[in-house]
């Protein structure tokens, strides 16, 4: 049973992201992805480097600009079927 919610904190904001998974055992840190390029995240120095890097669990960095999350494909739309008949080409 999960549940996403939203905190707001005030602080660096790599340091109280990363302080926050660790006081809630998080299991996954959803993020979007650099404003632009700078010469920070050239060098590993940007804010989504840094929470990657200092994570207690999983980041997964979402490409900026993106108007919705795909949805996850469904295989129990096959009858019957394992994951790996799934992804075979029907005959």
């Amino acid at each position: 049973n999960h549940a996403a919610r939203i905190v707001v904190r005030v602080g660096a904001p790599d340091a109280e992201i990363v302080a926050e998974a660790k006081a809630e055992s998080s299991d996954l840190i959803i993020l979007t992805g650099p404003k632009r390029r700078t010469w920070k995240r050239l060098l590993g120095l940007g804010t989504t480097q840094k929470i990657i890097d200092a994570s207690p669990c999983p980041a997964l960095v979402l490409p900026r600009g993106l108007k919705r999350v795909p949805r996850k494909p469904d295989i129990t739309e096959v009858p019957e079927a394992t994951p790996a008949e799934a992804l075979l080409p029907a005959a």
